[in-house]
């Protein structure tokens, strides 16, 4: 996975999925390797590769059950789906398919909505919902233009973008 340019002082996150193998013991495990290369840019210009062990700590369905989910993964998690939704909401309304499309849209928003009450950075993603929902709203009405799916794109790509600190 790209996760293109970061300068130096930036936070920049990062979501994968993993299928996790069917472990027989609980309590700490190696799951994988995450394999970090970049290339720092200065007086001289070098490629490093790092290697980090991604250790989980394997625990009863009961435990796993009872622990609360990370707030600041659920956020992240539910800004990439929502881009996502964004994009396959163009795709849709691009084959006229514009209550389909508006309904993803409306979901994602939703989605932001919800998130954003625990959230710190609230305002941010109030704003975020309530671009899709005026855009869900214009679908509706069956209003759908060249410029309708410019706005798409730039919504589906500030809400990948808007994550991590830093300059963009």
């Amino acid at each position: 996975m790209l996760v293109g340019d970061a300068y130096a002082g930036q936070e920049m996150r990062v979501v994968a999925k993993l299928a996790i193998p069917s472990l027989a013991a609980l309590g700490p495990a190696k799951v994988a390797d995450v394999v970090v290369r970049y290339v720092t840019v200065g007086a001289v210009v070098e490629a490093h590769e790092v290697t980090y062990p991604l250790i989980v700590n394997l625990v009863s369905a009961d435990e796993a059950g009872a622990a609360l989910p990370d707030a600041q993964v659920v956020e992240e998690v539910t800004v990439l789906l929502a881009a996502r939704a964004v994009e396959q909401a163009r795709r849709r309304a691009e084959e006229g398919d514009y209550p389909g499309a508006s309904q993803v849209l409306r979901r994602a928003s939703e989605a932001l909505r919800a998130t954003a009450q625990d959230s710190v950075r609230a305002s941010e993603l109030l704003a975020q919902a309530d671009a899709l929902a005026e855009a869900h709203d214009g679908l509706e009405t069956g209003a759908y233009s060249p410029m309708t799916s410019k706005n798409l794109h730039y919504n589906s790509r500030n809400l990948r973008r808007r994550r991590g600190g830093g300059p963009r």
